[in-house]
């Protein structure tokens, strides 16, 4: 019994980790856009990246090139 409450709970928390709104970190850009590119060094070699853009509190737009999900946020 101790161990289903105890299962229960760490459930409970995990799904209210999940649910809970993501807080902006201060002087950090927010990511605005995304779009999927593909391209290759050599020759038949393509491969999927993200281009990501992201506006800062201090007015710039940085653009990050990366492989896998663009982030929420990045440090300005």
């Amino acid at each position: 019994m101790r161990n289903l409450f105890l299962i229960t709970l760490v459930i409970t928390l995990s799904a209210c980790n999940a649910l809970a709104p993501v807080e902006r970190p201060l002087n950090s850009c927010s990511l605005t856009d995304s779009a999927k590119q593909s391209g290759g060094v050599l020759p038949n070699d393509v491969k999927e990246f993200n281009q990501c853009s992201y506006s800062c509190p201090n007015g710039q737009t940085k653009t990050n090139t990366q492989f896998g999900a663009c982030a929420i946020f990045i440090s300005q």
